[in-house]
Parts: C-alpha cells; sequence; structure tokens
C-alpha cells in the first residue's frame, strides 16, 4: 500500500495501547555512510542547497513510505520529537558534524566531505553513492522529494507536526519503532511484519 503525506491521524489510531503484546524487532543497525549518501541524494534533487527542516522532514517522510511499503527505514536511523517535528537522530548529527557542534552520538567520517552548512542552509558538495540504495530506496525518497516540493515548507511543517507519531511521542522523546509503524496506513501488516519478518 503506498504511503502518502497525510492531513491527520490515521482512524482509531493510539500511541500508547499496543496491539499485542508480541515485541518487535530493534531498527536496523544504523548507517552513517547512507545516511549521509541520503541528505545528499535529497539535496542534489533539490538543486544542491535545501533549509535544514526541509531536508530532515523529507528524510522523515521517505522513512515512512518506505516502511509502511518495505517493513524498514532507509538506513536505520531512530527519530526525536523535537519542537520542529520529527527529527532523524543520527542524520541530523551528521549535519552537526559539519557546522562544528560537539556531543554528537554518530560518527560521521563522511559528513565533511559531503556537505556544508551556512546557516539553516545544507549544501552538497558531492554527488550521492548509488550503488548504496535499493530501487525501493530511490522511489520513496523521489516521490516524497516531489511531494515536499509540491506542498513547500508550510505543509512540511503542517504534515510534521499533525503526524500521529510525533503527536503521540513527548517532547525531545524517541518515537519508537512501533509507534511509527502504528501510524501507517497499513499498519497492521507493517507490525506483523516487524514482529516476525521470516513467518514459517
Amino acid at each position: 500500500m503506498a504511503y502518502a503525506l497525510r492531513s491527520g491521524p490515521t482512524q482509531d489510531y493510539d500511541p500508547v495501547t499496543p496491539i499485542n503484546t508480541t515485541p518487535i524487532r530493534t531498527i536496523d543497525e544504523y548507517d552513517a555512510d547512507k545516511a549521509v549518501h541520503s541528505l545528499v541524494y535529497v539535496l542534489t534533487k533539490l538543486g544542491g542547497v535545501a533549509e535544514l527542516y526541509t531536508l530532515l522532514k523529507i528524510i522523515y517522510f521517505a522513512d515512512k513510505r518506505h516502511l509502511d511499503r518495505y517493513g524498514r527505514f532507509l538506513f536505520g536511523d531512530r527519530y526525536i520529537a523535537m519542537r520542529a517535528g520529527p527529527v532523524p537522530s543520527g542524520a541530523y548529527d551528521a549535519i552537526k558534524v559539519v557546522r562544528g557542534d560537539s556531543g554528537c552520538c554518530h560518527p560521521h567520517p563522511l559528513a565533511k566531505e559531503a556537505l556544508r552548512v551556512d546557516g539553516n542552509y545544507v549544501y552538497a558538495l558531492m554527488e550521492p553513492d548509488l550503488d548504496l540504495f535499493s530501487e525501493s530506496d530511490l522511489e520513496c525518497l523521489d516521490e516524497t522529494i516531489e511531494e515536499a516540493n509540491r506542498i513547500g515548507w508550510k505543509g512540511l511543517w503542517w504534515q510534521s507536526h499533525r503526524d500521529p507519531a510525533f503527536r503521540g511521542a513527548d517532547l525531545n522523546g524517541e518515537m519508537s519503532l512501533e509507534v511509527i509503524a502504528k501510524s501507517l496506513p497499513n499498519a497492521d501488516a507493517v507490525l506483523e511484519y516487524l514482529r516476525d519478518p521470516c513467518p514459517e
């Protein structure tokens, strides 16, 4: 089932009550290089530069789209519910490395070669390594970029702050994989897959 940016919560969505007690698998191992190249890919599609907010929201909605269709995130990031909306923690760390911020959780040795940050704008300094991406990765990134171009910054802000997974999280708290999965149009199938990706 295709995922699209939505205007409000999924019907009957409850971010607190679990659907059942079977634990789901954890988020995929974080891939720092793919995270940086994902940022670079989005930036090149946007003409080589984007406002930080737009860049990170595109990653979030592309991740949700990919989780809904294929049962995984693009590069195994985790999400924090910040005042600016859902933020991919690892990808944001890559931006902070380039800015020279201290205390980053993930090392990103490629970040300073691939990105430049000037105020709230991020620039691509290289071409993305397309060998890192699956066809499904590019499909979801391209569709999300196209939709983001159509709705603009204000549309992204509105969609991200209306996002049910974001609204169900504590401010500055982690948005768990289960909570994000429960907010998807294909929630039941995604949660079933996350609990048992290789059923007999």
